[in-house]
């Protein structure tokens, strides 16, 4: 079976721009990111595309990399109340506790899943269950493996 990524993407980013202007909804994505490198750069430019074509306010802020951990964990506590969602991108550097910033995100705001209470999916699972969803996959007994790619859509 061969799958075609970017025709799913394309039909999920359809869904969501229908269904917010269908309930009149303008949520907001709050992404925190640490001295950004080139790759996390080019990602963060990905995903602010990606959410301004479905009608999704996003807001990056960019720490330096002289933050602390409490300094990171502030500033997400400061934007719960203003967002419907919260990323941290990684990396982070090495001096941050990440475990104590992700401990910080309120499980409602969690938007990539990393703590494991939350109820949505992680985004790379979630992807695969919409796969196997569509192509009516069942995975029951079966071995998998997933291979990365391009960040390119």
């Amino acid at each position: 079976m061969i799958v075609d990524g970017k025709k799913i993407a394309a039909d999920i980013l359809a869904e969501l721009k229908s269904t917010l202007r269908a309930e009149k909804l303008r949520p907001h994505l709050t992404v925190f990111t640490c001295a950004p490198n080139f790759e996390t750069q080019r990602f963060l430019t990905i995903k602010k595309k990606r959410a301004t074509e479905v009608g999704i306010d996003i807001n990056v802020i960019e720490l330096l990399d002289i933050v602390t951990t409490e300094d990171v964990i502030a500033s997400i506590r400061g934007f719960v109340d203003h967002t419907n969602g919260i990323v941290v991108q990684l990396p982070f550097p090495k001096h941050i506790d990440i475990e104590q910033v992700i401990e910080a995100i309120p499980t409602s705001h969690d938007a990539d899943a990393l703590k494991k209470e939350t109820k949505i999916l992680p985004p790379v699972v979630g992807a695969i269950a919409e796969i196997f969803a569509r192509h009516g996959v069942v995975v029951m007994g079966k071995k998998i493996v997933v291979v990365g790619g391009d960040l390119e859509f």
